[in-house]
């Protein structure tokens, strides 16, 4: 699953955990804020969409959490199922204010949504992990200048989830 978000400015994360603060506004960046960003690492390779006619076929729903562990053959206690609950919670958990979320099960599905948020042809971009991190890791960070203004009209940012 692959969760992508269309994002106004706004700062509300009230309703969010802690595991999940990982978006943030321009307003969010104030020199000398410190800033807890949850970085999660799961596997050491990250999940793949499945096809749509495949995707269409599986209920996506933490109400089917029970169904999808005996389907894809996860015990209840594995870190696999925790994964997939977290995953499942945070597709159901609802927008953040000025946010579009959208959880996407399929490529097809994904790039669909990017198109209707975007409303003309876009160029993809992906980022990767340099560095090996193992665990879930709540870290502080420190704006330490003024951020510089990246002109980008609309924007849609998509992140893999387990």
């Amino acid at each position: 699953s692959s969760s992508s978000s269309s994002s106004s400015s706004s700062s509300s994360h009230s309703h969010m955990d802690h595991s999940v603060l990982v978006f943030f506004t321009p307003n969010d960046l104030k020199v000398g804020k410190v800033m807890p960003i949850y970085f999660r690492s799961d596997s050491s390779t990250p999940p793949h969409f499945l096809p749509r006619d495949e995707a269409k076929l599986i209920p996506f729903s933490a109400l089917e959490l029970p169904f999808l562990l005996q389907l894809f053959g996860f015990s209840r206690d594995s870190p696999q199922a925790k994964a997939m609950e977290d995953t499942l919670r945070q597709c159901e958990l609802k927008p953040i204010e000025g946010e579009t979320k959208f959880c996407a099960t399929s490529l097809e599905s994904m790039l669909e949504f990017v198109e209707s948020m975007l409303m003309t042809e876009f160029r993809g971009l992906n980022t990767r992990q340099v560095t090996k991190i193992s665990g879930n890791h709540l870290q502080n960070y420190t704006i330490i200048e003024e951020p510089s203004d990246v002109f980008a009209p609309k924007m849609v940012a998509c992140h893999t989830m387990p």
